[in-house]
């Protein structure tokens, strides 16, 4: 006899006996992880990668001049210097990376936009809810409201 006997799938699934691993024949193998067709191995990417195959890319340093020199330098909301770009629809809600979709805020305003932003997505208030937030991090969430957790 000759080489290995083969592998089955390691997908753990639902059974009619419980939860379990696949029982098909794995056909795809990295490291230890054997899959069956009907389970192929999602991959692993980091953040550079992760970062390649976003559909929006990030805006350049030359983008983010452009923005500011067409803005003379000065906050939309206020006339005050500024140097923030800031999506005025927010990438998560639809807006893109077009000049009409950009604006420069200062500190100040670009703090309080994204202050804003974040109340709107809080599911707490009753509003929809814009990211899954983990359990863990709802807590940690309170937590830090309550000025017991500090990072």
């Amino acid at each position: 006899m000759t080489g290995r006997a083969p592998k089955t799938c390691s997908q753990i699934i639902d059974t009619p006996y419980g939860r379990g691993p696949c029982p098909r024949k794995a056909v795809e193998h990295r490291g230890r992880d054997y899959r069956c067709e009907q389970h192929p191995v999602k991959e692993n990417l980091d953040a550079n990668q992760r970062a390649r195959r976003r559909r929006i890319k990030p805006l350049t340093t030359a983008e983010k001049d452009h923005i500011r020199e067409r803005d003379w330098h000065v906050c939309a909301e206020c006339g005050a210097p500024a140097h923030q770009v800031d999506h005025i629809t927010e990438i998560a809600d639809g807006g893109d990376n077009r000049p009409s979709n950009l604006q420069l805020l200062c500190d100040r305003h670009h703090a309080l936009k994204t202050a804003q932003s974040r109340r709107d997505g809080d599911p707490r208030d009753g509003a929809t809810k814009r990211r899954e937030l983990s359990a863990r991090a709802l807590q940690k969430r309170r937590l830090r409201e309550q000025g017991f957790y500090v990072q």
